[in-house]
């Protein structure tokens, strides 16, 4: 079976073997990825939506070295709009 390639200008082959194993232990989730698209409408990461099986997973890339932290401090601002109650 081939796989499915996950164009981007920050994918190597390193992170799209760990993107595979990570959806492979998801969720007992052990489908193949069968198709990719680009998600537009920001201008920092590159979006794509990934199906796999019957799941669709949504994977924000970015240049740790250009935006350092910048997954944490999203993770951090998401959790303290959850907390004021705002649904997210």
């Amino acid at each position: 079976m081939n796989d499915v390639i996950l164009p981007s200008m920050f994918l190597g082959q390193e992170l799209v073997e760990a993107i595979k194993l990570v959806l492979k232990n998801s969720e007992g989730n052990s489908a193949p990825i069968l198709s990719s698209g680009r998600v537009y409408g920001g201008s920092i990461n590159e979006c794509y939506r990934l199906n796999a099986g019957s799941s669709s997973y949504f994977l924000k890339v970015n240049s740790a070295r250009r935006f350092p932290n910048m997954f944490l401090l999203e993770a951090e601002g998401l959790r303290r709009l959850r907390e004021a109650g705002a649904t997210v």
